[in-house]
């Protein structure tokens, strides 16, 4: 495994087994690296391939998090209380972005 940095030390790009492809799938690092020069047919096959993965991923959190704050309401409904949906949204988020990592 090989990994590109930029001057700040932070990753850029990673290669496995001869297919390179950004080191996170945020919109600013997918769009440098689908336009980068020398970015390949192959890498952008690999690109998709591990996008769809991830995408993958991230449904089945999301799919978790909204049985597990479902779950959560019904259980502490009624009254209802604005303040503990909030605090349960906010940890599906952590889910979520834990999820991404």
């Amino acid at each position: 495994m090989t990994y590109t940095f930029d001057n700040a030390g932070k990753p850029l790009t990673i290669t496995q087994e001869g297919v390179t492809q950004p080191a996170d799938y945020t919109f600013d690092n997918v769009n440098e690296f689908v336009h980068a020069v020398d970015t390949q047919y192959e890498d952008l096959e690999g690109l998709c391939l591990g996008m769809a993965n991830h995408v993958e991923k991230l449904r089945v959190a999301l799919k978790l998090a909204v049985q597990q704050f479902e779950a959560e309401i019904n259980h502490h409904l009624p009254p209802y209380n604005p303040a503990y949906v909030v605090k349960q949204a906010k940890a599906a988020l952590e889910i979520l972005d834990d999820s991404c990592n």
